[in-house]
């Protein structure tokens, strides 16, 4: 059993490592305001988000569910065991303060977004007012034939 667990755990750190890569790529993408680049990122980190489920899932499994149980059995494993534990718990903090920076940076680019879209519209609707867009003009003429 303890075997499964330090491989279980090495394998969660693994993928909580190149999930910080990610959230470090999600600042860069948002830095550079590519939306697209963005999107790809946190779609391959919701999926690390969720093999790292699956792996938490796994190792409660060998303690029927109970957390307490599995900290007590990290604390009273050997040095090894414990540095795997320590190492994901440093990861998950660094990860966490990265998150933290890049939602701030999430919601500046989604109001300047926002703010764009919104002179967008009113360029629309003045360039309306003016004919320019959205009207099919022939060059035709109105002529009032009431005196």
């Amino acid at each position: 059993m303890e075997k499964e667990i330090k491989k279980l755990l090495a394998s969660k750190l693994e993928k909580i490592e190149d999930l910080d890569k990610h959230t470090q790529k999600i600042s860069d993408a948002l830095e550079a305001e590519n939306t697209e680049e963005l999107l790809k990122i946190l779609s391959v980190r919701q999926r690390l988000m969720e093999e790292i489920d699956f792996i938490d899932s796994r190792l409660l499994s060998f303690f029927e569910g109970d957390i307490d149980v599995f900290t007590k059995y990290i604390n009273d494993g050997d040095r090894e065991l414990k540095e795997i534990y320590n190492d994901i718990a440093v990861s998950l903090k660094k990860t966490r303060e990265f998150d933290d920076k890049n939602m701030r940076a999430a919601q500046e680019l989604h109001s300047k977004l926002k703010e764009d879209m919104s002179k967008l519209k009113q360029t629309e609707n003045a360039l309306k007012g003016y004919g320019i867009i959205g009207t099919s003009s022939s060059d035709g003429a109105f002529i009032d034939t009431k005196k």
